[in-house]
């Protein structure tokens, strides 16, 4: 059987499944992924920042109650996360947003805001960003974020670099930190929900907290490392590309089975065998230190198996920043 529509003859099975067809796309257009919207896409309720590290975290679906930051129809929170933060100190603010799947493209855009009503000034476009990055940069394995060795203090959306200029910050002052992902905004069909990111914030909080390379894992009792770690050093990799004066510390870890010597000297290799795969990758050896504290330093009970296996880790730390 055919159909005539608008004066052509279509086959009936075909003219339904372009029908259906065509219904998917509004019904989808219309609905975003399963996911429970956050309760930190407003201003208003801005997770506050106590350390230099935080993370790992995630947008929320959507703008929360209401769109906080709209400057145009390609420059908007779309699905947000707010962040607010008070300095103690004259400095030079830079930070890294450094995603969980380098494919995530995340944005962000930081105001300086003396109190809580100058949310009003930033609705009404009365106040610019301090900083703002908005551009693709899928090269930059998705990090972004604040540099000294950048000079822009706001990029618009398309492809551009990766980083805005850091931002001189005086103690006392306040600021806002809002980032973004338009995931399925200009897709007809709506793509996976992002994974999430941690931002690394330098110059500013003297703690230095050692973050653990979750995914290094070696062979038993051996430092030669698997296949698997790869992807998760070539992020750290790249975030020590992107920020050319930041200085690590790798530290090896072990449990307490077994000799204290042994567990020393195994700590030490793996934390090395990580130390030359990132030299291997054009980063200068002197920005990279390695050290190995054997079962010294456990983060759980050794009594248990699960514990064992959390003690038996490799951590980084930035010295120097």
């Amino acid at each position: 059987m055919f159909l005539k529509i608008k004066g052509r003859i279509y086959d009936w099975k075909k003219a339904a499944n372009m029908c259906m067809l065509l219904m998917c796309v509004d019904v989808c257009r219309a609905q975003p992924p399963a996911m429970k919207k956050l309760p930190n896409a407003d201003f208003a309720t801005a997770i506050e920042v106590e350390d230099s590290i935080v993370g790992p975290t995630n947008v929320s679906l959507g703008n929360g109650t209401v769109i906080d930051f709209r400057f145009d129809k390609d420059i908007k929170e779309t699905n947000s996360a707010w962040f607010k933060f008070s300095v103690d100190r004259d400095t030079l603010l830079s930070f890294d947003i450094v995603p969980i799947d380098s494919a995530d493209d995340y944005d962000f855009i930081v105001f300086k805001c003396p109190d809580k009503t100058c949310i009003d000034q930033i609705r009404m476009k009365k106040v610019l960003p301090d900083r703002a990055c908005y551009s693709y940069h899928p090269s930059k394995s998705g990090i972004t974020g604040l540099s000294e060795y950048e000079s822009k203090t706001i990029i618009g959306p398309g492809p551009g670099v990766a980083y805005c200029a850091a931002l001189p910050v005086k103690a006392g002052e306040t600021y806002y930190l809002m980032i973004d992902n338009s995931f399925g905004e200009f897709n007809p069909l709506p793509i996976k929900f992002p994974k999430g990111f941690t931002i690394y914030f330098y110059n500013y909080w003297p703690k230095k907290k050692a973050i653990v390379l979750n995914n290094v894992l070696f062979e038993s009792n051996k430092a030669v490392l698997l296949n698997s770690s790869f992807m998760e050093l070539d992020k750290l990799v790249a975030q020590l590309k992107a920020n050319k004066s930041m200085k690590i510390e790798i530290r090896g870890h072990t449990d307490n089975e077994g000799n204290e010597i042994l567990n020393q000297k195994l700590s030490e290799t793996r934390a090395k065998a990580v130390a030359d795969y990132i030299i291997s990758k054009n980063v200068d050896k002197q920005r990279i230190f390695y050290k190995g504290f054997g079962s010294k330093s456990p983060v759980a009970s050794n009594d248990t198996a699960e514990g064992r296996k959390k003690n038996r880790r490799v951590e980084f730390a930035v010295v120097i920043r």
